[in-house]
């Protein structure tokens, strides 16, 4: 299980990891597979409590000043830094992830997928962190 590995190697030595899910399908998929995996084998997982959901609903994905809009303004003034060691003589034509991830963040906003809402939850997981009080636990349904 990938979570479970991330969490080994990411959220066991840091209070503040979490796993920041959009919340609908995947929400759901993970709160019916943890609550399964508990009902056939009695385990629990360290992170169960550590997942938030991030709503890419209406307003905040769309919205000029937090949503998808605003990462154009944050990448165009190089707000983002990237640690590039693992990519930086990657040829143009490499279709790794990282190089996958560059092409998205140059070309964005004509075109982008997965890895630009990737940095977008990522963000908006960090700026929760901010504020507490805009969290949604998911533990509670768990």
């Amino acid at each position: 299980m990938v979570m479970q590995g991330v969490w080994a190697r990411h959220g066991a030595v840091s209070r503040d990891f979490s796993f920041n899910v959009e919340d609908n399908g995947l929400q759901g998929w993970i709160i019916e597979w943890v609550t399964s995996d508990y009902d056939s084998s009695g385990r629990r997982y360290d992170w169960e409590k550590k997942v938030f959901p991030i709503s890419t609903q209406g307003y905040n994905k769309h919205d000029e000043e937090s949503g998808l809009p605003s990462l154009e303004v944050e990448y165009k003034n190089m707000g983002w830094q990237i640690p590039h060691r693992e990519f930086s003589r990657h040829r143009d034509e490499c279709e790794c992830g990282w190089c996958y991830w560059r092409r998205e963040v140059k070309t964005y906003p004509a075109c982008y997928g997965d890895t630009v809402m990737a940095g977008w939850f990522g963000r908006e997981g960090f700026s929760r962190k901010k504020s507490v009080a805009k969290r949604r636990f998911l533990h509670h349904t768990l």
